[in-house]
């Protein structure tokens, strides 16, 4: 009996954090990923992360694009808004490429292989989230902070269909 052959969808959804070590400015390194990966990562309302020594809400400058094609969220967030650190342990960082989605482990380490050939990035390493306190409260503050912009953007379109209405 000949044997079928059937794709299996994928069930896992993954998480991939890459820290970049650089000297480029926040729009200038935008500009190179977008070039190098294919995408096209854009500026949004900068990320409000909840600092507990402080007892306030720090900002930090964010990124993000949706691949349709891989059904992965790509989200560049700053290490660093000129008054504290977004991961403290990882000062040496400079940003951080979040992947969410159904990005295989292949294609995570082409990621890191294609940003360490942009010029001026000094490292891009694949970060182990598991000894890193912050990650747990980090990802939900992005998760949220995804809902809000994806909230306004939707009202925006509602706003402007009534516009066209009237």
């Amino acid at each position: 009996m000949a044997r079928k052959n059937r794709l299996d969808a994928v069930t896992e959804f993954a998480i991939a954090l890459i820290g970049i070590a650089t000297s480029h400015r926040d729009y200038k390194l935008v500009h190179y990923i977008n070039e190098s990966l294919q995408i096209n990562l854009i500026n949004e309302e900068d990320l409000p992360v909840f600092n507990v020594k402080n007892d306030s809400l720090s900002y930090f400058p964010f990124f993000t694009y949706y691949h349709p094609d891989l059904r992965t969220d790509f989200c560049l967030i700053a290490n660093n808004n000129n008054s504290t650190f977004l991961i403290p342990s990882l000062k040496q960082i400079n940003f951080f490429l979040l992947m969410q989605g159904a990005a295989y482990q292949q294609h995570i380490d082409t990621v890191s292989a294609s940003l360490r050939k942009i010029q001026g990035v000094q490292a891009a390493i694949l970060v182990n989230q598991s000894g890193i306190k912050e990650i747990g409260p980090l990802l939900e503050d992005i998760e949220l902070h995804k809902i809000e912009i994806q909230k306004k953007a939707g009202d925006s379109i509602v706003k402007l269909y009534k516009n066209d209405e009237e």
